[in-house]
């Protein structure tokens, strides 16, 4: 539940529907950052962009929850919490102008309408009048419908008032809150540094909000790696991945990131039926044909088997996966491939290589898609 002019409430329909589609794109940025150990997410919403990456997808994940779940005790309002609010709204504005300037594009793949239908869709249900048409490019005429959007949930735009009051001296920026009817903790009351465990929970409360799936309780999402495409295909379900798991070609792995090469969605419908039947086997080497190895690599043997070895010292230990160690971390899950003769390593290491060029030749084409 959020305090809103009109009421204690949380969005409609088609409020969320608008919504959400910012706070995705904010969110994947403010992963990004959490990936790359930074706090560069900047929308113009200063009370929001100076948290840190952690803070930013706390608060996020709180005020959509009030915003969409009508069981959630309505919080204080602070300058952190309405400034996630606008930050939203600021990334709807330059998505917004995105789609404006792409709306000419010759290419009708590069179209969209995606935002100017979703502001048609609550302008109407507000009863709001003289509104564009859906294909209007006229970017101020639909930066009013944005703003009107902004301003149903957000009570006021104190939230940047901050650096005119928290500047002065102490006594004075007292004094001058009072006046203007803001408590000093608005300012001062930010979520604290969550820790793994806060940002497990923020990431499962926005996946139940978005319908997705969320990680476990390690903050892990399943998945699967593709390994005639290359692609990590998921958030997946535990049962989604339990009816695929027996395929010689598919490997079950987990990864601390929402974030992945390809949904499951989008493989089960144009990358799944791809996958060869059966497992890729090594032939023997045929007699009388010479076998290159790329450069830096080389045959060798170790402990009385041929195994291939790479020019920084490596040895070859996953021929599917294309995976190198060294000695010092064998034991009996990670060990050198090997084989009875040096032209039969050579010639496993070349088919292999072909693989992996092949595969590679697949994944780009497949993240283009």
């Amino acid at each position: 539940m959020w305090r809103m002019h009109s009421g204690d409430r949380v969005l409609t329909a088609a409020e969320w529907a608008l919504f959400r589609v910012g706070l995705d794109l904010l969110l994947m940025f403010v992963e990004d950052d959490l990936d790359n150990q930074e706090d560069t997410t900047e929308t113009g919403a200063t009370a929001f962009d100076r948290l840190t990456a952690e803070q930013k997808l706390v608060i996020l994940a709180d005020v959509a929850t009030a915003l969409r779940e009508p069981a959630v005790p309505m919080p204080h309002h602070t300058a952190a919490n309405e400034a996630a609010i606008a930050a939203v709204v600021y990334t709807l504005d330059d998505m917004l102008t995105e789609e404006l300037e792409s709306s000419s594009d010759p290419d009708s793949k590069y179209r969209s309408t995606v935002l100017r239908r979703h502001l048609l869709a609550v302008a109407a249900e507000q009863a709001w009048e003289e509104l564009p048409r859906l294909k209007s490019k006229s970017r101020g005429r639909w930066a009013v419908l944005l703003e009107s959007f902004g301003d149903l949930i957000l009570w006021d735009d104190d939230h940047h008032q901050g650096d005119a009051f928290l500047d002065l001296p102490p006594k004075e920026a007292r004094v001058r809150l009072l006046m203007a009817g803001i408590t000093d903790e608005y300012f001062l009351d930010t979520p604290d540094e969550p820790g793994e465990k806060g940002l497990t929970r923020a990431r499962q409360q926005l996946a139940r909000l978005f319908d997705r799936v969320p990680p476990d309780d390690r903050g892990l999402y399943a998945g699967l790696l593709d390994n005639f495409t290359g692609v990590q295909v998921g958030p997946m379900t535990a049962e989604q991945v339990a009816e695929w798991a027996a395929h010689p070609w598919l490997e079950e792995i987990a990864q601390g990131s929402p974030v992945w090469d390809c949904s499951y969605a989008r493989w089960a419908e144009r990358l799944s039926g791809r996958l060869p039947g059966e497992a890729f086997e090594l032939t023997a080497a045929v007699p009388g044909v010479a076998y290159d190895l790329p450069a830096g690599v080389r045959a060798e043997v170790l402990a009385g088997k041929w195994v291939i070895r790479s020019g920084d010292g490596s040895y070859w230990v996953d021929v599917i996966g294309n995976g190198w160690a060294d000695a010092g971390v064998f034991n009996e899950n990670i060990s050198p491939v090997e084989f009875e003769t040096e032209a039969d390593a050579k010639a496993a290491y070349v088919q292999a290589d072909r693989l992996y060029a092949e595969r590679a030749a697949r994944y780009r084409a497949a993240v283009k898609e």
